[in-house]
């Protein structure tokens, strides 16, 4: 930092090299003015180096807001209805409560952590991993949008599941099975199960059609 002896006083002038440039600051009469202009300066300087020289900060946002945003820009793709409401659900009931009022930008790494301890305190793992399945995307749609630096949720770690243990019946069990149905009215229905491995909703989807002739 420059020292220079004016009629006015002494004043406080800085630089910063960018891209083998040298830019020079206006002349300040505060010492703490002009440790302020080379700290933006270099704050800029370091993110354009990371995201390009376009690069540029957008306002603020709340998440409760931008989820908001978010959940109408995955209908205009086409998702599935399903998916938007289980999306929906797990922003309005858990995420927005807990982050909502938080603008983007704030949001850190420990938040995510602390939201997941805290969720998993509750909530099996499955349902946690879920949860925040939905609150990654929504960082890394608000990162890609420029309404934060960088994705909070980046290295955040799945909780662990209990494996599911696969169990199968053994022809005497299906022979057992059957026997005992035998005069059940879907006995029909689970001789279909039993043989083509479909599943609970695609069974129930099953039409009956005769022939009449």
């Amino acid at each position: 930092m420059e020292k220079i002896k004016r009629k006015s006083g002494l004043k406080y002038r800085d630089s910063i090299t960018i891209n083998g440039r040298t830019i020079k600051s206006p002349c300040f009469a505060k010492k703490t003015d002009c440790i302020s202009w080379k700290a933006k300066q270099l704050a800029t300087r370091d993110q354009t180096k990371i995201y390009g020289d376009a690069f540029r900060l957008r306002d603020k946002m709340l998440l409760k807001n931008y989820a908001a945003d978010w959940l109408t820009s995955k209908k205009a793709q086409g998702l599935s209805t399903s998916s938007i409401e289980n999306y929906q659900r797990y922003i309005e009931k858990h995420i927005v409560p807990a982050l909502g009022h938080r603008d983007m930008k704030s949001i850190t790494k420990t938040d995510l952590e602390s939201f997941q301890g805290n969720f998993a305190k509750s909530h099996n793992p499955k349902g946690t991993n879920l949860v925040m399945t939905v609150l990654k995307a929504l960082m890394r749609g608000a990162m890609n949008d420029g309404f934060m630096i960088r994705n909070p949720a980046e290295g955040l770690k799945k909780i662990a599941e209990n494996p599911q243990v696969e169990a199968f019946w053994t022809k005497t069990e299906i022979a057992q099975f059957l026997r005992g149905n035998l005069r059940h009215p879907l006995y029909s229905l689970f001789i279909v199960a039993l043989n083509t491995g479909m599943r609970r909703g695609e069974l129930a989807g099953l039409c009956c059609y005769r022939d009449w002739e």
